[in-house]
């Protein structure tokens, strides 16, 4: 199987991301570096070019990840697969992530308000 992604498809799984790494969340606006198309499932372990296979992806999470779909933990015999944003969320593998975005939202708000309400009596 060829490693090569087309251009259409590439975009498509861009477009699905929103531009952001499927990974850490990073958006590609915040990079100084061009965002890739990674395999979640790597060739090498059967993984296609498919749609679902793909993931739009910072350099950062790319080279950590490499063709690996997990690790072992503590006792060696341990293996935890990598998180998989096909099947996997966010909010529930990590739910203090929640409560951070959630705050910052909170904390926005007012500072938007505040800073309407000067442009418009100033």
């Amino acid at each position: 199987m060829s490693r090569a992604v087309p251009a259409a498809l590439k975009k498509k799984v861009a477009i699905r991301a929103n531009f952001q790494c499927e990974y850490c969340l990073l958006s590609e606006k915040l990079s100084f570096y061009s965002f890739h198309i990674e395999h979640i499932r790597s060739i090498k372990h059967g993984g296609t070019n498919a749609f679902d296979n793909l993931a739009y992806c910072c350099p950062d999470c790319n080279f950590y990840k490499g063709s690996d779909v997990g690790t072992f933990v503590n006792d060696d015999e341990t293996v935890i697969r990598f998180f998989n944003p096909r099947r996997d969320s966010w909010i529930t593998t990590l739910p203090w992530m929640t409560e951070l975005f959630t705050e910052k939202l909170i904390l926005a708000k007012p500072r938007h308000r505040f800073l309407n309400s000067t442009r418009s009596n100033g």
